[in-house]
């Protein structure tokens, strides 16, 4: 998995800009945020899972009942999801890495040169990361 220097996004800070997508993609209730200018990352979100292709680099978000993050993937530049974190589960053991995932993890996942996934791995969630919306419903980014 690729990260920005501090170990956050893959893509760097996703206050930086986002960009609007047609409504719809990723899933039932999915909506489209976005407001800024320059380089941006595609954003949705919606009720349903993520799906395993979306947008190339791009984020989407599965919120709760409760307004809060479900999970939110990452999509590589191929649109294949590369990375899934999931807030407050019951957690679990993975045996790929061999750790103990907490109620937040994630999940990361690797392709060969053929777009096949050859690797899947679950690990403890990386510090900076929430369960909070990235873009409120009002389409602005969230605090």
């Amino acid at each position: 998995m690729t990260s920005d220097s501090e170990g956050g996004s893959p893509y760097g800070s996703i206050g930086d800009s986002v960009e609007k997508q047609s409504a719809g993609q990723g899933g039932a209730g999915a909506t489209s945020g976005g407001v800024g200018s320059g380089t941006s990352t595609p954003y949705s979100s919606g009720t349903s899972d993520a799906p395993y292709k979306s947008t190339p680099n791009s984020i989407y978000e599965k919120i709760g009942n409760d307004n809060t993050v479900a999970s939110r993937a990452f999509y590589d530049n191929h649109g294949n999801q590369f990375c899934r974190q999931d807030f407050n589960t019951d957690g679990h053991y993975d045996r790929a890495t061999h750790q103990e995932c907490g109620s937040n993890h994630q999940h990361n996942y690797g392709y060969n040169d053929k777009g096949q996934k050859n690797y899947e791995g679950a690990e403890p969630m990386p510090d900076g990361y929430n369960d909070k919306p990235s873009v409120n419903k009002n389409n602005a980014l969230s605090q």
